[in-house]
């Protein structure tokens, strides 16, 4: 393919958006694309999934659709990377991705019968353990993304615990009162001891009627547009 193969009057689908982005690292495309690595793209993946998610608060059509292509040109990045190497392609993707989805609908594609959503969610959860080897509670909380912002990891965590037994956690109170004490102390080693304990104890209190990552936004535009008022009275 060459530079000109590609032009604004076409209209391009999957494969002609894949041979794109591997025009683009070929020795005739972007110096800057061709020397990228699933590291120095990893943020760039992060950063456009969210933008999708805003894009979907947003109610907003055009910037779905703008932010999914974005989305997607990082999937067809990375599978084009490990296609050079000769690892895998986006064929293998697609074809894992769509074998898995089988296995994890039997109620679909076998003879499986689930009498409730809660069934099926229980069965789709022990599904992926198997798929992943994961022999236990513990291996399933292990097994959750480190890198997910922390109140979600924290979400998952408790709710893979919960579901063998029930998790006695601190009082989120007893602990604010020990930092209380610790501060005026000024007992740095304290308060970064208690801090994470209470914060734990509060998502765990929360997560059964809250989204504790969305009410965490809400508090941050709240707090945004507080001080922006109060800017505004200030001019």
């Amino acid at each position: 393919m060459q530079a000109e193969d590609f032009t604004l009057d076409k209209n391009y689908d999957v494969e002609g958006f894949r041979e794109f982005i591997d025009f683009l690292r070929s020795e005739n495309g972007c110096p800057w694309d061709k020397v990228q690595t699933h590291e120095s793209l990893r943020q760039n993946c992060v950063e456009e999934a969210y933008e999708v998610c805003e894009a979907i608060d947003e109610k907003n059509t055009e910037h779905l659709k703008e932010e999914l292509g974005d989305l997607l040109m990082q999937v067809l990045f990375h599978c084009s990377i490990e296609e050079e190497k000769g690892n895998f392609s986006l064929e293998d993707v697609c074809d894992a991705s769509v074998k898995k989805l089988i296995r994890r609908h039997p109620h679909v594609f076998a003879e499986e019968n689930y009498q409730s959503m809660g069934e099926f969610l229980n069965a789709w959860e022990d599904n992926k353990r198997a798929e992943h080897g994961q022999k236990n509670t513990a291996d399933a909380m292990e097994g959750v993304a480190h890198s997910l912002p922390s109140t979600w990891r924290c979400d998952k965590i408790l709710r893979k615990a919960e579901k063998d037994v029930r998790i006695e956690l601190g009082s989120f109170l007893a602990y604010a009162a020990e930092l209380d004490k610790a501060a005026e102390a000024g007992s740095t080693e304290d308060m970064e001891r208690l801090y994470p304990k209470m914060m734990f104890a509060l998502l765990a209190r929360m997560k059964h009627s809250i989204n504790t990552e969305m009410i965490l936004q809400k508090a941050c535009d709240q707090f945004i547009l507080r001080f922006c008022q109060t800017q505004e009275g200030k001019e």
